[in-house]
């Protein structure tokens, strides 16, 4: 990996392990599971829906947000491990 790249996945590893990262991950979370527990309540027509449908989307991409990035990084790894090996 280059060193931009490894530089790109650091930041983002020492950010995921600040107190401030778990805090907004832990509210995110909180978040989505009020959007999902309360849409019956708060969409009343399609449009509504829609709109909260978007919202819990989002809410579920910042919350699986660090898994991706490591995943992506185990990724990146094994295919230049591969690449090495062939």
């Amino acid at each position: 990996m280059d060193k931009s790249n490894q530089e790109y996945y650091d930041d983002y590893f020492e950010m995921f392990n600040t107190d401030g990262w778990q805090t907004f991950k832990e509210e995110a979370e909180q978040e989505l599971t009020n959007a999902k527990n309360t849409a019956h309540l708060v969409c009343i027509t399609n449009d509504q829906w829609q709109i909260h449908k978007g919202q819990i989307s989002k809410l579920e991409a910042l919350v699986n947000f660090e898994n991706f990035i490591k995943q992506s990084y185990e990724i990146v790894i094994n295919e230049e491990t591969e690449e090495g090996q062939g």
